[in-house]
């Protein structure tokens, strides 16, 4: 894509080309290292037993009651992967979705919404601010004033959703589902822990955060600090001898590293389109078009970015893990809207393609967990998406007034 743009426009020679590849491949070199030792902190989590805990106790407290079962566990998954990121949504779904289906949901209807729960607070993931923050020029902790207006429009429409659901399935909002001899068997070998740790070292997934926002440390020296530190916490109990330790350091590594491979791929290759977007004969024509295009009334706003949405799914323009990552670079290079606004309208539509989106996150995941449809996913959750996209666009243009 990124040579693409350069042959389209008719004024790249054989410097151009090098340029693009010598200094394409340092443009998210931040958010890639970012991303390694995300990987890193997020199979600490796994690997040591803590996000099992997390989500098995969880669903222990909620018993058998369907509605104070999936709140409780969508909640721990939602935390839980504040740290262990997409990693921390696969594990925990293959926890909580078996358990939801017990309870008498439907696969599908299952896969949803341990997704919406579990990516509500995916903007206080510190991977995203990495990667945003890389061609926006932002931190988290500046963005943290938005984010805390923001959440609980997202956490009003999830539970909203939920709702939903249990009275479309016709499950028991407020009393306990009736006796199953078979399903609470089955509900109680689902709960049971396999690899205890310390109630204390439950804090473990927000570590980084408490680093990066309370301390206002580098989000990647927070990331590096909070391995070891995962590491001790869950040590008392563990059954781990000193000599373990070499062998579950090296596998952490090795895996965590792996299971982000696609994400630096993928980011590796945004950073070479954002590079050729840079060059002046494709940066000059591109911004007059978005000056032009871009509204500063209250309603055009929200009526032409609410409409943009549609173009957020299946890698489209607006979305931020692809070519939005160029359109919204140069919607804040046009210098119309505030830095801080494009950069809470990335964080908008970053939300609602984590979720709506078929071919993002991990949603392909819980697709083949339960064995649906990724479309009949999409078709269930986007006007929910749309929703808090429209009202999250909404609050973005009251919160930084222009």
């Amino acid at each position: 894509m990124a040579v693409l743009i350069l042959v389209v426009s008719g004024h790249a020679g054989y410097a151009e080309y090098n340029t693009l590849i010598r200094e394409g491949v340092g443009v998210n070199a931040y958010a890639i290292m970012a991303f390694m030792f995300g990987g890193v902190f997020a199979r600490a989590c796994i690997d040591t037993g803590n996000v099992e805990n997390i989500i098995k106790k969880a669903a222990e407290l909620g018993g058998d009651r369907p509605f104070t079962s999936v709140l409780l566990m969508g909640a721990a998954s939602a935390y839980v992967s504040t740290g262990a990121t997409a990693g921390g949504v696969i594990v925990t779904g293959a926890i909580t979705m078996p358990i939801m289906m017990n309870f008498g949901f439907p696969p599908l209807i299952a896969a949803t919404i341990h997704e919406m729960t579990s990516a509500m607070l995916v903007l206080w993931w510190p991977l995203h601010w990495a990667y945003m923050g890389s061609w926006l020029k932002v931190s988290m902790n500046q963005m943290t004033p938005f984010l805390v207006a923001f959440t609980p429009i997202v956490l009003v429409v999830v539970l909203a959703y939920v709702i939903y659901e249990f009275k479309a399935n016709r499950l028991p909002v407020r009393w306990a589902a009736p006796a199953d001899p078979e399903a609470a068997a089955k509900l109680k070998d689902l709960v049971t822990i396999q690899q205890k740790v310390p109630a204390y070292a439950l804090i473990g997934p927000i570590i980084p955060l408490v680093f990066i926002l309370g301390f206002k440390m580098d989000l990647v020296l927070a990331l590096m600090l909070g391995v070891p530190i995962v590491i001790v916490l869950t040590q008392p109990g563990s059954g781990r001898r000193l000599q373990d330790l070499g062998p579950l350091l090296s596998r952490i590594y090795l895996k965590g590293i792996d299971d982000m491979s696609m994400l630096i791929a993928i980011t590796l290759g945004v950073g070479f389109v954002l590079r050729a977007s840079k060059f002046p004969f494709v940066s000059a024509p591109m911004n007059e078009s978005f000056k032009a295009l871009t509204p500063l009334g209250f309603v055009p706003f929200i009526l032409l970015f609410g409409f943009l949405l549609f173009f957020g799914v299946f890698r489209g323009p607006l979305q931020p893990w692809g070519m939005g990552a160029v359109t919204l670079a140069a919607i804040l290079a046009t210098g119309r809207y505030p830095h801080l606004g494009v950069a809470a309208m990335a964080g908008v539509y970053d939300h609602f393609a984590i979720t709506a989106d078929p071919t993002t996150g991990v949603v392909p995941f819980v697709c083949g967990f339960t064995r649906t449809s990724v479309i009949d996913f999409m078709k269930r959750v986007f006007w929910w998406m749309f929703a808090i996209g429209v009202l999250g666009l909404i609050l973005v243009r009251l919160y930084y007034p222009f």
